[in-house]
């Protein structure tokens, strides 16, 4: 406060900026104060969701707001009966808190700090602290400042890293990397699991010629005359499976590519966003099952050779059985008009 600001009023302490002359009409207009009424900084500072508090240069609070009150669980008794802001954070943090009023003294704004505050049942929670230092003819005495509990945030930030974590386990597991590929520089960055994949690291150049480059060999035109034809210019979704070999060991590994094109406001093709998943296992498993097939279609086909070419024999056999069976028929017939044509002479 200002050495002239030495005039008492009746009430709270009400909380003017330093240089703020009670009984300066210019301050009165600049600042807005409403004497004589029940218009005043605290009760809009009351009003605040937020914390809001005042300090001296040793940290002691002179004031603290309804809102910081309940948020720590003080009293305004606890304020005057002396209660010192360090004391509100957690004992590491305390440290930090005085070396940044250190940098106050030369002038230094630090702004927003994020603390661990410690209410006074012991319990801790997440802080953004914000203050502005209050000088007296170039005297640091205090500061003025906000306070905004974090928690929600904090909670928020976890909850997205252990989604994160577990979406690149996931990923992981998967052997699925994602890319965005910049079509007009023609160039894409990729996740660390894509990387590995490719077989190449974050210090290579990625674009287009290094996409190119990794195709195996075999397919290399046709999936560069996919690329350009059915998707940057009839704009179908990016859909193929096709080889790569990798960068760093040279193996050679299939890949299933999926990628959505977006657009600019002329309707060009401005990105690509997708996935590459290592499917070479399931691939290999595929490529062993349909061989396994093919060779059973040809024993099968074999055998069934060889079952006609039986079944024929048979047919012959019968055939003959069935022409001496007729032959035996006939000789018994004629052996029995023989032995009629004797017994009556």
């Amino acid at each position: 406060m200002n050495s002239k600001n030495n005039n008492k009023q009746e009430g709270p302490n009400y909380m003017y900026p330093s240089n703020f002359d009670l009984n300066n009409q210019e301050h009165d207009k600049m600042y807005g104060v409403c004497k004589g009424s029940n218009c005043s900084y605290q009760e809009i500072v009351e009003m605040l969701p937020e914390a809001v508090f005042k300090a001296d240069a040793d940290f002691n609070l002179i004031y603290a707001n309804q809102h910081a009150l309940n948020l720590f669980g003080y009293s305004e008794q606890d304020i005057k009966d002396g209660l010192n802001g360090l004391s509100m954070l957690i004992a590491k943090d305390r440290k930090r808190a005085i070396n940044f009023f250190a940098e106050r003294l030369t002038g230094s704004m630090p702004g927003a700090t994020e603390y661990t505050a410690l209410r006074k049942d012991g319990s801790t929670f997440p802080i953004i602290f914000h203050a502005n230092s209050l000088f007296s003819e170039g005297k640091l005495i205090g500061l003025i400042g906000v306070i905004f509990d974090n928690t929600k945030r904090k909670e928020t930030e976890n909850n997205l890293r252990k989604n994160e974590l577990l979406l690149i386990e996931t990923q992981k597991i998967a052997s699925l990397g994602t890319y965005v590929l910049d079509i007009k520089k023609g160039t894409w960055v990729s996740s660390v699991i894509l990387n590995d994949i490719y077989g190449i690291n974050e210090t290579i150049t990625k674009d287009i010629q290094l996409w190119s480059k990794l195709l195996y060999s075999v397919d290399q035109d046709a999936m560069e005359t996919y690329f350009q034809q059915n998707v940057l210019t009839d704009h179908e979704l990016f859909n193929k499976q096709y080889r790569i070999r990798r960068l760093n060991d040279g193996q050679v590994r299939w890949v299933n590519g999926l990628g959505k094109l977006e657009f600019d406001k002329h309707g060009n093709p401005s990105r690509m966003i997708g996935t590459i998943q290592d499917i070479t296992d399931m691939k290999l498993a595929e490529l062993e099952i349909q061989n396994y097939q093919l060779k059973l279609e040809e024993l099968v086909a074999e055998r069934t050779a060889e079952l006609r070419e039986s079944n024929n024999e048979l047919s012959r056999y019968n055939k003959l059985f069935e022409g001496r069976e007729f032959r035996i028929k006939e000789l018994r017939t004629k052996v029995k008009e023989l032995e009629e044509k004797l017994a009556t002479r």
